[in-house]
């Protein structure tokens, strides 16, 4: 029977046809035996609907940045770890960022954006539709111990006597000890039985008992999964067991594995203190691989059996674990795969560690290294090293995309600033020439070609402390130094003496009269003085007693004060009252 459009069932014949302009929804079959339904077969009709509206694009945009604002409505944007489309155009950021009082975003050293308030009460912005959550770092677990194997000898010893595992976590790359998971013991001698309780701990002692073949250490988030030794565990670590053997025989003499390829007629293959052959050869339509047999032999004839023969060890017989050779191209073990001089590892966070045989080229990771390090250059963190200098820079200015960094290297130390073209030199070449076309070294260079204030101290002690040697201060022709609150050098005298460069005030409080030397001459210098009782005869140097006045070889000081200057090749004096 069918029926059309959910009418009444109608008989029909086996083999005749109904018309698809006879219906409009659908058409249903049922077939009967002995008027008991045994099959049911409903036929739809399918109608052409009407076209739809165009859709709308979407862009993508990269991460956020405030530069790039306003984002066009259906741009999407990653962003604090997640991924936005927005709705409207917009300058919104999809999670609110803080400020500085000036109003300016507040951004992380690498560049990134430093979000406002607290992260459990962070809302998206109404101008963006999250897409992707952030999703936080997760954590790898594993457990690690210096003791791989524990030795028994024939006396029943242990050595050592116990072992310490240690719980070890990665976080978003940082490795650290792990002391939020229960570790627990067992020892196997043909089943697991207890040995040390459940501890929370990152580190679980385990003592060596005389009786069992192995001990496994297992963590866990619960005690109870813990005592229970369910599968439940995050990570595992198994310790074997080894005895004291019989000495066995002298083996061969370990020989280099040499792939000769496909076996030829008329070479010969050998196994001696050198290289040991390998062949592939083809039988009943299938290569397969032999090595050379006996060690010493010289082989010229070709295999004979898959299973191998006198002169012939067939490889696939090495079906264990350890294995006297291994050849292979394109092979995964224990998740390490191999490939055209290539060591890999592989799994869903994707490679962890890579080797190039050709290249030399290395990839980790997560590498604890307890050696030495050797190399020119290279990369660490935020610091390159290259031509034997380390440096660092980091974005000063997004704007103007200008950076601030340092060099150091064994003889220089060099600090710079692109924005203001500033840069502090300590040590290496630090050359430089003065106004007056002199050229002098220095220790520690400042150089800006920008009109700004080379060096700022701030400090309430003493700012600036210079000991030995001559301080110049040379401005430009059309420039001045500026000092405030100078307090010269003072010096009392009671007895005959030679003044020296660094007398700015000489108080005489001598009561006899004395002779005093003037110091060589310097251009500019000036000192004032203060006779007390005494006489004081100034000697040493041209002298003129005023501007104007004659050469005299010494003179006495007849007035109570006064200071005398150096013009020239002159020591001019002058009195004050």
């Amino acid at each position: 029977k069918y029926s059309r459009d959910g009418a009444a069932e109608v008989p029909i014949g086996d083999g005749v046809g109904v018309a698809s302009g006879n219906f409009t929804s659908s058409l249903k079959f049922v077939f009967y035996v002995n008027g008991q339904a045994v099959d049911v077969e409903t036929v739809p009709m399918v109608v052409d609907g009407s076209d739809g509206k165009d859709g709308e694009s979407i862009t993508a945009a990269g991460h956020w940045e405030s530069a790039n604002t306003p984002y066009a409505k259906n741009s999407t944007v990653s962003f604090a770890g997640g991924s936005y489309l927005s709705k409207v155009e917009t300058s919104n950021p999809p999670i609110k960022i803080a400020k500085f009082r000036n109003g300016r975003l507040r951004r992380k050293r690498n560049g990134g954006y430093i979000l406002a308030g607290r992260s459990a009460n962070r809302t998206v912005h109404a101008d963006w539709q999250e897409m992707v959550a952030p999703v936080g770092p997760s954590a790898s677990y594993w457990l690690d111990s210096p003791v791989s194997v524990i030795n028994f000898t024939s006396t029943g010893t242990p050595s050592p006597s116990g072992f310490l595992v240690t719980c070890k976590q990665n976080v978003a790359g940082n490795v650290s000890t792990c002391s939020t998971l229960y570790l627990a013991a067992r020892k196997y001698n043909g089943s697991w039985l207890a040995h040390v309780g459940a501890t929370l701990s990152n580190q679980i002692s385990v003592p060596a008992t005389a009786g069992y073949t192995q001990f496994a250490v297992r963590a866990y988030k619960s005690a109870s999964d813990a005592n229970a030794w369910n599968n439940n565990f995050v990570a595992e670590k198994g310790v074997g067991v080894a005895n004291d053997g019989s000495i066995g025989a002298t083996g061969a003499t370990g020989a280099f594995p040499r792939d000769r390829g496909v076996w030829a007629s008329g070479q010969t293959y050998v196994w001696n203190a050198d290289y040991r052959d390998k062949v592939i050869y083809l039988i009943g339509g299938v290569y397969y691989n032999f090595l050379v047999k006996n060690y010493g032999a010289s082989v010229t004839a070709a295999p004979t059996s898959v299973n191998g023969d006198s002169n012939w060890e067939a490889m696939q017989k090495f079906v264990n674990i350890a294995t006297d050779t291994l050849f292979a191209d394109g092979a995964n073990v224990a998740g390490f795969m191999f490939k055209d001089k290539v060591l890999k590892s592989f799994n869903d966070k994707g490679e962890t560690l890579l080797i190039n045989g050709v290249t030399g080229y290395f990839k980790c990771k997560n590498a604890e290294i307890t050696g030495t390090i050797t190399a020119d250059k290279g990369r660490i963190g935020p610091f390159s090293i290259a031509s034997g200098i380390l440096s660092s820079k980091i974005l000063y200015e997004n704007e103007t995309n200008k950076y601030v960094g340092f060099n150091l290297s064994a003889g220089q130390i060099e600090f710079y600033n692109e924005r203001t073209f500033a840069n502090v030199r300590i040590g290496g070449n630090t050359q430089f020439v003065t106004i007056e076309g002199i050229k002098y070294d220095a220790g520690i260079d400042i150089q800006s070609p920008n009109a700004m204030i080379g060096m700022h101290i701030k400090t309430p002690s003493i700012p600036l402390f210079v000991e030995g040697g001559n301080i110049f201060l040379h401005p430009n022709n059309d420039s001045y130094v500026s000092l405030r609150g100078i307090v010269g050098n003072w010096r009392n005298i009671s007895v005959k003496a030679s003044l020296n460069n660094n007398d700015d005030n000489v108080m005489f409080i001598n009561r006899d009269n004395i002779e005093v030397t003037l110091p060589p001459d310097v251009p500019g210098h000036t000192i004032y003085f203060k006779r007390m009782s005494g006489g004081v005869r100034l000697t040493g140097g041209r002298i003129l007693p005023a501007p104007g006045g004659q050469e005299v070889s010494y003179i006495d000081l007849d007035f109570a004060s006064g200071f005398i200057k150096c013009m020239g090749n002159y020591w001019v004096m002058f009195y004050c009252g």
